[in-house]
Order: C-alpha cells, then sequence, then structure tokens
C-alpha cells in the first residue's frame, strides 16, 4: 500500500491497528483536514501516468534483468 501511495500520490494515512488511541489520532487528523486532503488528491493526469499502458515496458526492461 506505501509504494502504491508514493507511486500514485494518493496522501494516504496509515494507522496502527493495534493501538486505538493511534487509530483515533489518525481519523480526527483526516477528518479534521478533510478539505486540504481532498485538494490533494491525485490529479487524473496523475493517475494516468501511473497505467499499466505507460509503465509497462519500464517494468519489464527491470523483469528482464532478473531473467
Amino acid at each position: 500500500m506505501r509504494e502504491m501511495d508514493r507511486q500514485f500520490g494518493l496522501g494516504l494515512s496509515f494507522m496502527d491497528q493495534e493501538d486505538p488511541e493511534d487509530m483515533a489520532a489518525k481519523l480526527h487528523a483526516m477528518e479534521f483536514h478533510l478539505a486540504e486532503r481532498t485538494r490533494s488528491v491525485a490529479t487524473e493526469e496523475k493517475l494516468a501516468s501511473q497505467s499499466v499502458a505507460q509503465l509497462a515496458r519500464s517494468y519489464w526492461q527491470v523483469v528482464r534483468e532478473f531473467v
């Protein structure tokens, strides 16, 4: 998930599922900063630039190095 977050610029928030206080704090922060988070959602162009069609060649070049 963190790789996808970085690749697509999603701005995801991660929390410790074993720590209820951490979860509550992160959820509160997401609600409190909703407008900022909404504005920071990746654009259609950013998402399209990360499509399989755009990246397939790069991925296969890396795979070929190991095969």
